[in-house]
């Protein structure tokens, strides 16, 4: 899932189409920044790695917290899954989980860059290429109940 940051690659454009590829672009680098932020601080949350949190790549971060935890995982797929569906998520005592809160940035940071992307090569278009996985790495589309009717998460 790694619409974090720059790590999950959405190319807004296909090949040919400089203009709006730099478009793009200018929107992986504005995003990329604070959600990189968010990350570290996840990962530090669910790992207690400080020095880890600041030399891992994305990828490895989000990787970990999978791993560790992959009941919660399972979890936290269904409860954003019913949520995006429009349904009532079971109740939550505990509040949301590292990986539900993960899952939430990785979810956002598709949300956003499609929406930014929509201004350069409008909002079908956009939704065509994040729905059909350009520019992202096999296995790694986030898309949502909102906008498609499939779901995966990096890695699964």
């Amino acid at each position: 899932m790694e619409s974090v940051g720059t790590s999950e690659r959405m190319a807004l454009a296909e090949p040919g189409h400089e203009s709006e590829d730099l478009g793009s672009n200018r929107h992986l680098r504005e995003l990329a920044p604070p959600n990189l932020e968010r990350l570290r601080a996840l990962y530090r949350d669910g790992t207690g790695d400080h020095a880890g949190a600041a030399t891992l790549a994305p990828k490895q971060m989000i990787r970990a917290l999978f791993e560790r935890y992959p009941q919660e995982l399972d979890r936290a797929k269904q409860r954003l899954s019913l949520e995006r569906a429009g349904l009532p998520p079971p109740p939550d005592p505990g509040g949301p989980s590292v990986v539900e809160q993960l899952l939430r940035l990785i979810f956002a940071a598709g949300d956003e860059l499609e929406r930014r992307g929509a201004q350069v090569l409008g909002a079908e278009r956009t939704h065509e290429l994040r729905r059909n996985g350009a520019g992202y790495e096999p296995g790694n589309i986030q898309t949502g109940c909102p906008t498609a009717p499939a779901s995966t998460i990096s890695g699964q």
